[in-house]
């Protein structure tokens, strides 16, 4: 990320855009903005950011949703909702069976997790935020992505997938 002008609010956008939005593509994430997939065939698997809303000088404090959701359950979702997205988002809860978890939930504290971005913080601020964030997606999210994916291939025990 070049410069340290802007408010928060954007740089939390170039954050995303400049930093964490290559480096999740660079590990096969498709999407820009505040929405990313996986493709999965099996499965709509996505992340989801979302920050607070505060005034434009206050500082922007933000989080990300995994979200697992299998296609075919999906389906029969919108046949019974057919006021339901093609595509779940990743930080809606559509019930209980389509509930996204944010990230700081699957992480050892257990709890809500949440990065800071402040105006004129410095490039090598921004890289260490979006390191931060990275990480948590290769060392927190992804493991869990793969357990629920494998619950989902998983037959239970009615014959039935996951």
């Amino acid at each position: 990320m070049t410069g340290t002008a802007g408010t928060a609010r954007e740089l939390y956008r170039v954050l995303l855009r400049d930093e964490v939005a290559p480096r999740l593509r660079a590990l096969g994430w498709k999407g820009s903005g505040l929405r990313f997939r996986l493709p999965d065939a099996g499965a709509w698997v996505q992340l989801g950011f979302r920050s607070s809303r505060h005034g434009a000088g206050a500082p922007v404090r933000f989080t990300f949703h995994v979200s697992v959701v299998g296609r075919a359950a999906w389906e029969e979702y919108r046949a019974a909702h057919p006021e339901a997205p093609a595509r779940p988002g990743p930080t809606i809860a559509y019930g209980p069976a389509f509930r996204p978890v944010r990230i700081g939930h699957l992480m050892a504290v257990a709890r809500d997790s949440w990065w800071l971005v402040r105006e004129g913080d410095t490039p090598e601020q921004t890289a260490a935020t979006a390191d931060s964030v990275c990480a948590a997606v290769t060392g927190t999210a992804v493991p869990e992505i793969r357990r629920r994916l494998a619950q989902l291939a998983a037959p239970a025990a009615d014959g039935i997938p996951g």
